[in-house]
């Protein structure tokens, strides 16, 4: 109401000055000096008009200040005092708080340090994160974490370091037509996360140190990458022994009917040396590892007859740890969806595949090499295998219970490829080395989780899975127990804001 009176003073002085003379005024010089102040009050209400409506463009009160505030601050220097930060065109704000309770009992993984079989912890994470606007086309995010397991402090009045950079990075937004770049600490998702994921499940996160470069085509995207894993400089190494990952990710909707297709290569470079498998008879030697991995995934749904489907293969070729690598990996899933009013069930199959090392003393590596992947769930949530030396099979079931409640089932059943080959965990650690006396058979898990979305901003979630030990994982456990299985549970409460 209050704007439409402005504006109707506006008009109203601006009809005054075309009709001309007013009332009051006896001479010319009195006309002019009035149509000067009218006009003076015109460009005053204007201005001020201005202002209020960029006021109700602007962020609310708490951006608006910080930025004012950052507009002020200067520091000393040679030029005699430079703005730190000078006023963006918007800055949003915002954050999470994500706890869980998780409970492990007997784990495989082996027991704490007190020698306890069954584990409660909490895991806490909080963000808080500012995305400014600075000009057309440039943006840039700072985004601070504290992710910590409760208690793990000295006391209730210590003051632990836990507080981190989980993103930091500038957006220049059509620096090249239809090219992005992101420079600096970021997140990344690629596919189905199977090889490169952000690894949210974690309490920390995966983060890369690097550049971004995404390209947008008519028909395609591109995504190409280049990170910086470790710095031996940075170590105290004074052969600067480094780290990196590249690659190239190809995404094209419609390049085929039956679904999108995806290309990808991923170069991994570590001249940091590392004790490769020893020869018969000989010490293992060290050696540099620098290999790629090659594939490309097949997925897509067709909404008549609710079928879904996800294909994707993989082989690795290079050196790894001054050895020669060869390996490949291969995965499928098949599901459906029952048009059965809003609860609409789905059913699903899958099997996944990647190869082992049968020979671990003949200088060659045939295992499939697990990248930086988000893996919880992908096989199990008690993320007990990985996309390496494995051979799984899963049927699963998922269904609405409400409009806010949904509900997932999957049974496994893992197999290694070769057990003189390891046993390789969802985070990529080898749990335990290979036995060729201990059989292939690495057990069976159920799996049940329950979301409860609350809100738009309130997410709970529940887990539980029970793993039932095959032959190699109770051949192979330390000191010949713990082979009746295990028990993961967990409670998840999501807050974003």
């Amino acid at each position: 109401m209050r704007r439409q009176h402005i504006g109707g003073a506006v008009v109203t002085l601006a009809a005054l000055l075309a009709v001309g003379t007013p009332a009051a005024a006896e001479t010319d010089e009195e006309v002019l000096r009035e149509l000067k102040a009218l006009r003076n009050r015109v460009e005053e209400l204007e201005s001020w008009k201005a202002d209020r409506q960029a006021e109700d463009a602007a962020p609310d009160d708490l951006a608006r200040a910080v930025e004012e505030y950052l507009a002020t601050r200067r520091t000393d220097g040679p030029s005699g005092g430079i703005v730190v930060a000078p006023r963006s065109k918007r800055i949003e704000f915002g954050g999470m708080v994500r706890v869980r309770a998780e409970m492990q009992r007997r784990t495989p993984t082996g027991p704490d340090f007190e020698g306890r079989h069954t584990n409660e912890f909490v895991l806490g994470r909080v963000r808080l994160h500012a995305k400014a606007r600075i000009e057309k086309n440039l943006s840039a995010l700072v985004e601070l974490q504290d992710a910590r397991v409760w208690g793990s402090e000295a006391s209730t009045a210590a003051d632990g370091d836990g507080v981190d950079l989980s993103k930091g990075y500038i957006d220049f937004e059509h620096l090249w037509g239809n090219t992005d770049v992101r420079l600096g600490r970021q997140a990344m998702i690629l596919g189905d996360e199977r090889l490169i994921g952000a690894f949210e499940w974690g309490n920390t996160g995966r983060r890369f140190d690097g550049v971004t470069v995404f390209h947008h085509a008519e028909d395609a995207e591109y995504t190409g990458f280049a990170y910086r894993l470790a710095e031996g400089f940075a170590d105290g190494d004074v052969s600067d022994d480094d780290a990196d990952l590249l690659g190239v990710w190809a995404t094209y909707p419609g390049l085929v009917d039956i679904g999108t297709l995806e290309f990808f290569g991923i170069w991994l470079n570590d001249t940091r040396d590392r004790p490769g498998e020893p020869v018969v008879g000989k010490l293992p030697s060290e050696g540099h590892t620098a290999y790629g991995t090659f594939g490309a995934r097949l997925f897509g749904s067709d909404e008549d007859s609710g079928m879904d489907w996800d294909f994707q293969g993989a082989m690795q070729d290079g050196e790894f740890a001054g050895d020669d690598l060869r390996a490949w990996a291969i995965r499928g899933e098949l599901g459906m969806t029952i048009d059965d009013g809003p609860r609409a069930p789905r059913f699903g199959v899958e099997w996944n595949y990647a190869t082992g090392d049968k020979d671990a003393a003949d200088g060659d590596v045939d295992q499939f090499q697990v990248l930086f992947p988000t893996n919880h769930g992908y096989y199990g949530i008690h993320d007990l295998a990985s996309w390496s030396n494995i051979n799984a099979f899963s049927a699963n079931a998922g269904m609405k219970l409400s409009d806010t409640v949904s509900m997932k089932a999957a049974y496994w059943y893992f197999k290694l490829d070769q057990k003189e080959g390891g046993w390789v965990l969802a985070s990529g650690k080898t749990l335990r080395p290979g036995d060729p006396s201990a059989g292939r058979s690495l057990g069976h898990e159920l799996d049940l989780v329950v979301t409860w979305k609350q809100s738009d901003r309130v997410t709970w979630q529940f887990g539980w899975a029970h793993f039932w030990a095959g032959a190699f994982a109770r051949n192979t456990e330390p000191g010949g127990g713990n082979t009746s299985g295990s028990d993961f549970a967990y409670l998840q409460t999501l807050v974003t804001f």
